[in-house]
């Protein structure tokens, strides 16, 4: 059976994604492929460049060099703030990987996009990289130079900016068309940190007359406006689609993006400081978690070959316990295991949250424990400890009507919106004990935590498997990440608000992910979290997480795939 994402609208993330009893796990476990890989596999399509509509606030686009189309402006692939010359026969011949292509994909942003609540569009832009949102184009030279013979990328907004020398970004004026048009560096912004509250300010230096000027294998800027290149600015969603768009499954209602300004960062109530930390402070790698945890689990923490063997051993050894008392583990040990593996393979692949480090770990440590009750009977959990963020890019930019803050009156109009992310810190366990399953849904006693349909006070007779449901996470991904509900905290679906972006994530008033939808349903563009290529050798969907009452998620079938094992049984209701 074969799931669209027509089905996300009826069922909940984790209802539609295949649920295996045991008995199917005769089968390969496997994870799918984490984004730090996918950047390094074959992209193996091909393409004919053509341009965007226009020039506009919010564009994908590769920027190619308009008389010959054989050459693109692309970062360079050993140093991520350095930019080159690529070439688009690699893109167009499909002989390139995915990396080559996000590598070449600029999103071009309105000076005031995160402010256009208040002040109107300048149709002057900043150039950020894929792989890198929180980065944009400047001149490689110092603060209040006049001029610059290069350009580069520098960190714009993360929360490690400052720890550069220069601290500074360009802003561009194109003139033309979207298929030939040559690149002005108009202005230059600088960040000024003797100012009583630290801000970008414009550099008064800065000479407006230079243009980009891309030669056989470098990226200059010219004084002379007859040396610019004619740049095409060609349609980045014609080689990977992040597009959510109107009357889409994710936005069925043809939502129009949102002015509203962007919500600040999250803000310790105690405080009144800014709640967010640099990744080498995190409590997951601290001295601090270390002191929380058994020392008889530690020989388990991190992704070595000794803590892989130290977790396998430890699962035998849940397993002579549950047998002891007449119990079992749900699923077979290899499956646990599998599923660790798979977690500990994420890093970071791009900068895309705010205190993201690149090439850093998603997930801390995946780790068994086996306690026992006050009656001696052993209850084992697999512990996930995981910073709740994904990989890859999100582009939460794109989001049509994304979560309000809740920061005063005036209803969702006057709130300001979660356009960014943060990392966090979760602690997730998983029961691997085998406790059966429930006959009917409220044997189900939910009455300590709340759930949507409570919340919204629906009587008994009115709940379903859609809304009696959990009032935040339900369940992890494979990544990392919390997976919500399908519906948001007033029951209605996330995809018919238009809240989620094309891989079903988005973020709450605390800046951290969720899912609330499944993105590879929703394009197939191969970035999501999981993939069709994942498939291939294989015999059923990828594992892809864990509900926290200890079921696994799979992906869905595919019809290109139709001997998977299961694939001719229908789900449940």
């Amino acid at each position: 059976m074969t799931y669209h994402v027509s089905d996300l609208l009826k069922y909940s993330l984790y209802t539609i994604l295949l649920i295996y009893p045991q008995k199917m796990f005769a089968s390969d476990i496997y994870g799918p492929k984490p984004f730090n890989q996918i950047v390094e596999s074959n992209f193996t399509n091909t393409w004919s460049p053509s341009s965007i509509g226009s020039i506009q606030n919010r564009e994908h686009a590769l920027l190619i060099d308009a008389e010959t189309l054989s050459q693109c402006l692309t970062v360079d692939s050993s140093d991520p703030y350095l930019l080159g010359v690529g070439d688009v026969s690699v893109l167009s011949e499909g002989m390139g990987t995915y990396g080559n292509v996000m590598r070449s994909i600029f999103q071009i942003l309105d000076l005031n996009t995160a402010v256009l609540s208040t002040e109107g569009l300048t149709n002057t832009y900043t150039f950020h990289p894929w792989l890198a949102s929180y980065h944009a184009i400047d001149a490689d030279t110092v603060s209040a130079s006049e001029s610059a013979g290069s350009i580069v990328i520098r960190d714009k907004n993360s929360f490690y900016m400052l720890e550069q020398s220069t601290v500074a970004f360009l802003v561009f004026t194109m003139t033309g068309t979207p298929s030939s048009t040559i690149i002005q560096a108009t202005s230059r912004y600088i960040y000024n940190t003797e100012l009583d509250s630290a801000a970008y300010e414009l550099d008064t230096n800065w000479s407006a007359n230079q243009w980009i000027k891309m030669g056989g294998s470098s990226v200059e800027l010219t004084s002379m406006e007859s040396e610019a290149t004619e740049f095409m600015f060609a349609d980045a969603n014609d080689l990977i689609n992040v597009s959510v768009s109107a009357y889409s499954d994710f936005n069925p209602n043809g939502t129009e993006w949102q002015t509203n300004s962007f919500a600040g960062w999250p803000v310790d109530q105690n405080t009144g400081e800014e709640a967010v930390w640099d990744y080498d402070d995190s409590q997951l790698n601290s001295d601090w978690f270390l002191e929380q945890v058994d020392d008889y689990y530690e020989t388990q923490f991190g992704d070595s070959d000794e803590a892989s063997t130290a977790a396998s051993d430890f699962l035998d050894y849940i397993e002579t316990t549950l047998g002891n008392q007449g119990s079992t583990l749900r699923y077979p040990k290899d499956v646990y295991l599998t599923f660790r593996e798979s977690v500990l393979n994420y890093k970071f692949g791009s900068v895309d949250i705010y205190n993201s480090v690149l090439g850093e770990t998603n997930i801390e440590n995946v780790y068994f424990t086996n306690a026992a009750d006050d009656n001696g009977m052993y209850h084992p959990f697999m512990v996930i400890a995981s910073h709740n963020a994904p990989s890859g890019p999100q582009f939460l930019i794109d989001v049509p009507r994304p979560p309000g803050d809740n920061c005063c009156d005036g209803g969702y109009a006057e709130q300001n919106v979660t356009r960014n992310a943060v990392l966090e810190n979760k602690l997730v366990k998983i029961p691997l004990r085998d406790y059966g399953l429930v006959s009917l849904l409220t044997d189900n006693d939910l009455s300590e935590y709340g759930t949507l349909a409570e919340d919204m006070n629906l009587e008994e007779d009115e709940w379903t498997t859609d809304n009696y449901a959990s009032l935040s996470s339900s369940a992890i991904a494979v990544d990392g990440v919390m997976i919500y509900p399908a519906s948001n905290n007033v029951l209605v679906y996330a995809t018919f608000m238009a809240e989620i972006t094309e891989s079903g994530i988005h973020v709450g008033r605390g800046m951290g992910f969720h899912y609330h939808a499944d993105g590879h349903s929703f394009n197939g563009n191969g970035i999501n979290l999981y993939n069709l290529s994942d498939y291939e050798g294989h015999t059923h969907p990828p594992i892809i997480g864990f509900v926290f009452d200890g079921i696994s998620l799979f992906g869905k079938y595919e019809s290109s795939y139709s001997s998977a094992d299961g694939y001719s049984e229908a789900l449940d209701d």
